[in-house]
């Protein structure tokens, strides 16, 4: 499971996102925590599929998708709901994290595509 590269992708992926649960003002409303608890299931559960490799790529394109939808959430949010409460300096520190950890999804899925193209080139061969 950890010696393929897209996994340990993902293990940073789901530890950088977990970071999130540490800043209140991320999870304010109910569909922004509902693409946080379904970011972080979808990560773990891809980290576990790694047999089952189209899946996990599926899965992962799903994740990148709904981190994708979170951050628009989160802009929609933050421009609509900022009263001041927090500094736009803030703002602009924690809104990398998100960022971060869809960079990390989209190299696993870099690897899986490659483990899936590596794996087809050896069926040809046999």
């Amino acid at each position: 499971m950890i010696q393929r590269m897209q996994s340990l992708y993902l293990l940073i992926g789901l530890v950088i996102w977990s970071l999130l649960f540490l800043i209140p003002v991320v999870i304010e409303t109910v569909p922004m925590a509902i693409c946080f608890g379904l970011v972080g299931f979808l990560i773990l559960i891809s980290i576990f599929l790694y047999g089952k490799r189209e899946l996990q790529s599926k899965l992962t394109i799903v994740t990148l998708a709904i981190q994708i939808l979170f951050y628009a959430l989160v802009a929609i949010y933050g421009v609509k709901g900022n009263n001041g409460s927090q500094s736009n300096a803030d703002l602009q520190l924690w809104m990398a994290i998100p960022l971060v950890s869809a960079i990390c999804v989209y190299l696993a899925y870099r690897g899986i595509k490659h483990d899936i193209s590596l794996l087809k080139a050896q069926d040809r061969i046999r």
